[in-house]
């Protein structure tokens, strides 16, 4: 954290404040999907790497258990066992959501309880364990290769910066209206998401309805449409380089896959291989403003639409360059629907690793109304798509406002003034 002791707080070891226990191991046939007034069962996918709980991974524990291995209310948990390549959940400490504070939990043997003693609260010490540098701390004390473990005897000489317990009230209001706010905006945006889908699987399967009867079946299509292949209206698709060229530094020109497509866009992240001017004249693709970019490999499906930039294609991303006679919005929103990706999901080759065909891509089903209709059809969907980036542009604002409050807070950089009413 910070060197300097701001005044009034005090260095103490996280051993100090704490003792420590572990959960208990299970079988797979004592874990169950709903609850049947049995206790809750916290296992490494209930953490998110934030921090957050993860209703993804709830289990309850359908077995016999001792009372003396239920989560107590004051505990924070961590967890004590990560098998993910980069080690993103070590040490993630986790808040049990407030609905099962006054119920039976139980915990697993890769996670471990912190019972803490007076001088410190629950809620800010699990904010501490958030800070980035206490993270990258806390992963330095994971042994093990591919599977990590916390070592206890290490990480609890893990020192933290502590101040007074009003003060750590007050930081503990500040961040948790925020994380409210940034809570109730991502269940917005995961509402949203899910009404963009139903609406374009309602859009490819009914149309636009005017004065034409509706088919009789939502597998028929409407009577003005056409079923094409996505090779009847590209003039060409292919995939990109299948070697690995030069990497330099300080470049224009970027190497991209298919993890570079998110949301419709071609993101160059922090990480991506830049190449030199000579390398991208000789690899690059000859692409237009009506083409469309796939990833095909690992990750299947993730779209985005080619604006100009300048990047050579690497093997897990195909091009699809469109003709004139179709809407690149219309194609795009179908090959994003959850029909073109089922079909994508049955095409998949591969043992280890998914992968889908140039043959799979061409042959690609996809019904065509009149251009005045696709242009419609986009201009509906494209309505939603600027709801939710905006809404994914204040969620941003938040979590950017989130972070810079924990840098100063829990650093003692800016203080809280005793007497702030929150």
């Amino acid at each position: 954290m910070s060197d300097q002791t701001p005044s009034g707080w005090t260095w103490k070891r996280l051993g100090d404040i704490s003792s420590t226990r572990r959960g208990i191991s299970y079988t797979s046939d004592q874990l169950g999907e709903v609850s049947q007034s049995v206790p809750l069962y916290i296992n490494m996918k209930s953490f998110r790497k934030d921090g957050g709980y993860n209703k993804d991974g709830e289990k309850y524990f359908n077995s016999s258990f001792r009372e003396i291995d239920l989560l107590h209310p004051d505990d924070l948990l961590i967890v004590n066992t990560d098998v993910t390549p980069s080690g993103d959940i070590l040490g993630v400490p986790l808040l049990i959501p407030h609905k099962y504070l006054h119920e039976k939990v139980l915990y697993s043997h890769h996670v471990t309880s912190l019972r803490l003693n007076d001088f410190v609260r629950k809620e800010y010490l699990y904010y501490l364990l958030c800070h980035p540098k206490i993270r990258q701390e806390m992963k330095t004390h994971g042994r093990g290769t591919t599977v990590k473990m916390l070592d206890s005897r290490d990480f609890l000489d893990i020192v933290l910066h502590i101040p007074p317990k009003e003060e750590q009230i007050k930081i503990v209001a500040i961040l948790s209206s925020i994380d409210a706010l940034i809570d109730r905006l991502k269940e917005f945006i995961g509402k949203l998401q899910n009404v963009r889908l139903a609406t374009i699987d309602t859009l490819f399967e009914l149309g636009i309805r005017h004065n034409e009867r509706p088919p009789s079946s939502v597998n028929k299509l409407p009577s003005s449409w056409r079923l094409v292949e996505l090779s009847d209206i590209s003039t060409k698709i292919g995939d990109g380089l299948h070697s690995t060229p030069q990497y330099v530094e300080n470049s224009d020109y970027f190497f991209v896959n298919g993890n570079n497509l998110v949301n419709g866009s071609l993101v160059v992240f922090p990480n991506t291989k830049m190449i030199s001017e000579a390398e991208y004249m000789k690899y690059k693709i000859n692409l237009s403003d009506r083409s469309i970019l796939m990833s095909i490999n690992g990750t299947i499906g993730n779209l985005a639409f080619f604006n100009g930039e300048k990047v050579v294609l690497g093997k897990s991303a195909a091009y699809i360059s469109l003709k004139e006679s179709v809407s690149k919005d219309f194609v795009y929103y179908y090959l994003s629907s959850r029909k073109a990706q089922q079909y994508f999901k049955g095409e998949l080759t591969g043992s280890t690793i998914n992968n889908l065909s140039l043959k799979a891509i061409r042959a690609t089903p996809i019904p065509i109304p009149s251009m005045d209709e696709q242009l419609k059809i986009s201009e509906i969907i494209a309505s939603i798509d600027d709801r939710l980036n905006l809404s994914m542009t204040k969620l941003k604002k938040l979590t950017d406002l989130k972070s810079s409050l924990m840098d100063d807070l829990l650093t003692g950089k800016v203080r809280v003034p005793l007497n702030l009413y929150v």
